[in-house]
C-alpha cells in the first residue's frame, strides 16, 4: 500500500487509488461494493511488482543492491504514518473510555508487525470481526511487513536475474502448494502470510519478466487490451462476489491476485489506459492511499462508536483530511529527509518502544475491564446447579404437599385462623422472574443473584452458551473448518423451555435475551442458502420463532415475555442487521397483546456515558465480583422494569 519504486511508472498510481477506493468503499458501504476486500490483492500485487522494479532498476544504476538503504527507505516510508496512527488510538481510545485490554494487545501486534498471525492464531477468520477493532486492518500491513524484511534477503543472495526469477517462482509454487494444503480453512487462507504472500509473489515474478524488454507498438495495444480487461475484471469481482463466495477459500484470491498482477503489468506497459488512470483524482488517492488506508478505518469505527448516523459518509472527507495532514506535515517531510532524523533506525526503534509501551503499561493502570475474563464455563456449570436446585426443591414441596394432605387434620393457614382478630396490610407478592437465552442472559441471571429487592424474586430458567434464537441450520462462525457450524441441538428451546419452567414454577415475567447470534449469517435448509437480516425471507423466518418462542414461554407458565433488545456488536455482524432484529421485536406486542413485551436494554445502554464499562465487549455485563455490572444495570434500570411489568395488568 505504498510506491516502493524510486521513479514513476506511469498508470500505477491511478490503479493504487482505484484499489483503495474499492477497499474504503467495501468497508463503508459492503453491500454496494461486497467484494471490495479484493483490493487488498490489487495492493498486494502492486507491492510485488514496485519493489522488485526498484530493486533491478537500482542493480542497473549502481551494479549491486544496498540492503541497508532498502531497510533504511522502508523505514521512512512506513513507519512514521502506521506509529502515528496506532498513538492516536491509543490516546483516542483511553480519552474516551472505549480502550480495553484487547485493543492493548492489538496495538503490540500492529507494531510488531504481526497483526495477521494475531488474527489467525485467534481463529478470527475475515470478516468476523469487522467493525469491532480500529486496528484490525493492520493485518494486511503485517504481511506486506514480514515480505519486505525478508525480500532483501533474496536480492542479495540471487544476484542475476535469472537465479532471483527463479527463485521467486520456487517460493510462488510454495504458497500455491500450502493454499491448497488449508483448501476450505479461511482463517489460514485469509490471514497466513505463506498463503498471501503468492500476490506478492506474482507481481514480482512479472516485474522480474519484463524488466528491460522493450514493447512494440503491438505489444502496447495488448497490453491495454489487458490491462483495460482487468481493471474491469477487478471490478466486477468487487461487485458481484462476496466473503461467502466459496472459491476465495480455497484459491480464489490467489487467482485475483495473479489478475491483479498482470493488469498491474499490463497497465505499466499501456500508455491509453495508464494515462486514463493517472487522471486525477484518482492518482491523486493513489499517492495518499498508504495514509487512506491506515486512517479510513479507526475513523469509522469511532463514528460509529459514537453512534454517527451516516458513519461512511462522514469518514470519508474526515479521512481525506486527516491524510492531507499527515501527508505533508509527517510522510514527505520524513521521505525527503526534510525532517532531520540522522539515525532513522535509532529514531523508529525509539517510537516503536514508545508506543509499545504506551499499549501495554498504560492500559494497565485503566483500560475497561474485558468480558472474555468471565469464566463462562464456570457460569455455565453455575447455572445449571442454581436450575438443578430449584427442580430438587419442587419435588420435596410436592412431596411435603402430598404428605401434609393425607393426615389426620387439614392444614390451616394462619390467615385464615386470624382473620376475625385484626385488619392485615396485605404486602404485594414479589415479581417471579426467570432469564431465558444465550451468554448474555447467562450471566444477566448470575448478576441477578446479587440484586436484593423485596419486590424481585428471582427463579432459574433454561440459559445456554452459543445459542441462537432460531432453531436449526448452520451459523456462520468462521470456525476452523471455514464453512460454520451447526446449530447445537441443546439449543433447541422446544422442549428446554417447558422444562425449565417445570421446575421454577409459573412465573411474572420471562426475560428473552438472544439476538448476538441471530444476526451473523445463516443457511437454513428451508431458505435455501446462506441468509442474514439483510434478506426479507430470513427476517420472516425468523419472526416465526419469535412468535412460537413466545407462546411456548407463555404455555408452560409465564405470564409477560419480555424480550430484550440487543446492544448492536459489529463482530456478529453489521450494525444496521442489529437495528432489524431490534425492530422484529417490537413487532411482538402487536402480534402478541397482553403476553409479549419489550425491555429496551440496549437503548437503555447507549444512553449510558459508562457504556463502554458496563458491556465491555458490547454483548456481557460482568457478574463478578459481587454482581460486577450486572448488579449495576439491576440497581439503575432492569430491577424497576421487572417490576412495573410483572405488576402490570
Amino acid at each position: 500500500m505504498n510506491n516502493s519504486a524510486r521513479e514513476h511508472i506511469a498508470g500505477l498510481d491511478g490503479l493504487r487509488g482505484l484499489a483503495v477506493a474499492v477497499v474504503v468503499a467495501f468497508h463503508f458501504w459492503p453491500s454496494f461494493l461486497p467484494g471490495g476486500f479484493v483490493g487488498v490483492s490489487l495492493f498486494f500485487a502492486l507491492s510485488g511488482y514496485l519493489i522488485t522494479s526498484t530493486v533491478l532498476s537500482e542493480r542497473d544504476r549502481t551494479g549491486g543492491f544496498s540492503m541497508r538503504k532498502f531497510y533504511v527507505r522502508r523505514i521512512r516510508r512506513l513507519l512514521p504514518a502506521s506509529l502515528m496512527t496506532v498513538a492516536a488510538i491509543i490516546v483516542f481510545w483511553r480519552a474516551m473510555g472505549w480502550f480495553t485490554v484487547e485493543i492493548a494487545h492489538q496495538s503490540v501486534t500492529a507494531v510488531a508487525q504481526v497483526a495477521n498471525w494475531a488474527q489467525l492464531l485467534g481463529g478470527h477468520a475475515y470478516g468476523q470481526d469487522a467493525e469491532a477493532s480500529p486496528l484490525l486492518h493492520f493485518w494486511s500491513l503485517a504481511i506486506e511487513e514480514q515480505f519486505y524484511w525478508v525480500f532483501p534477503l533474496l536480492a542479495a543472495l540471487f544476484v542475476s536475474r535469472r537465479r532471483f526469477g527463479v527463485a521467486l517462482w520456487v517460493l510462488f509454487a510454495a504458497t500455491v502448494a500450502v493454499t491448497a494444503w488449508n483448501a476450505g480453512n479461511t482463517v489460514v487462507v485469509y490471514y497466513s502470510t505463506f498463503t498471501r504472500a503468492g500476490e506478492i509473489l506474482a507481481g514480482a515474478i512479472l516485474a522480474v519478466a519484463l524488466h528491460r524488454r522493450r514493447v512494440s507498438s503491438n505489444g502496447t495495444r495488448v497490453a491495454g487490451f489487458v490491462g483495460a480487461v482487468g481493471v474491469v475484471a477487478l471490478l466486477a469481482v468487487s461487485r458481484f462476489t462476496s466473503l461467502d463466495t466459496a472459491a476465495y477459500g480455497s484459491g480464489g484470491l490467489l487467482v485475483v491476485g495473479v489478475l491483479s498482477a498482470f493488469t498491474v503489468a499490463a497497465v505499466s506497459r499501456a500508455r491509453v489506459v495508464s494515462r486514463v488512470l493517472d487522471v486525477a483524482p484518482m492518482a491523486w488517492l493513489g499517492l495518499r492511499s498508504y495514509g487512506i488506508y491506515l486512517f479510513h478505518w479507526p475513523i469509522v469505527i469511532a463514528l460509529r462508536e459514537l453512534r454517527v448516523g451516516a458513519a461512511g459518509a462522514v469518514a470519508v472527507p474526515l479521512t481525506l483530511a486527516v491524510t492531507v495532514l499527515s501527508y505533508h506535515v509527517v510522510e514527505m517531510p520524513v521521505r525527503q529527509r526534510r525532517l532531520f532524523v540522522r539515525r532513522p533506525s535509532l529514531a523508529a526503534m525509539t517510537a516503536l518502544a514508545t508506543v509499545l509501551v504506551a499499549a501495554t503499561v498504560v492500559p494497565a493502570a485503566g483500560a475497561s475491564p474485558s468480558a472474555t475474563s468471565i469464566d463462562y464455563t464456570r457460569a455455565q456449570q453455575l447455572a445449571a446447579a442454581n436450575e438443578a436446585a430449584a427442580a430438587n426443591a419442587t419435588a420435596v414441596t410436592s412431596t411435603s404437599s402430598a404428605a401434609a394432605g393425607t393426615s389426620g387434620d387439614p392444614a390451616v393457614s394462619s390467615t385464615t385462623a386470624n382473620s376475625s382478630a385484626q385488619p392485615t396490610t396485605t404486602v404485594p407478592a414479589p415479581v417471579r422472574v426467570a432469564i431465558f437465552g444465550d451468554s448474555k442472559a447467562l450471566v444477566l441471571e448470575l448478576a441477578g443473584g446479587s440484586y436484593v429487592d423485596p419486590n424481585v424474586q428471582f427463579a432459574p430458567a433454561w440459559v445456554d452458551l452459543g445459542c441462537p434464537l432460531g432453531r436449526g441450520g448452520r451459523l456462520r462462525t468462521y470456525t476452523r473448518e471455514g464453512k460454520g457450524s451447526d446449530v447445537s441441538a441443546k439449543c433447541d428451546w422446544t422442549q428446554r423451555f417447558p422444562d425449565s419452567l417445570s421446575s421454577s414454577g409459573p412465573l411474572d415475567v420471562g426475560v428473552v435475551y438472544y439476538g448476538t447470534w441471530d444476526v451473523v449469517q445463516r443457511n437454513v435448509p428451508a431458505l435455501g442458502g446462506w441468509r442474514s437480516l439483510d434478506n426479507l425471507d430470513y427476517q420472516e423466518w425468523l419472526y416465526q420463532e419469535m412468535l412460537a418462542a413466545t407462546d411456548s414461554l407463555h404455555e408452560s407458565g409465564v405470564r409477560v415475555v419480555a424480550w430484550a433488545t440487543v446492544t448492536p456488536n459489529p463482530k456478529y455482524g453489521h450494525v444496521d442487521r442489529f437495528d432489524v432484529y431490534n425492530a422484529m421485536l417490537a413487532r411482538l406486542p402487536t402480534d402478541r397483546p397482553g403476553v409479549a413485551a419489550v425491555i429496551d436494554l440496549a437503548g437503555w445502554f447507549a444512553a449510558q456515558p459508562d457504556m463502554s464499562t458496563l458491556l465491555p465487549d458490547l454483548v456481557h455485563v460482568t457478574y463478578e465480583p459481587a454482581g460486577g455490572t450486572g448488579l449495576q444495570v439491576y440497581q439503575r434500570f432492569l430491577g424497576a422494569e421487572l417490576v412495573r411489568l410483572g405488576r402490570a395488568q
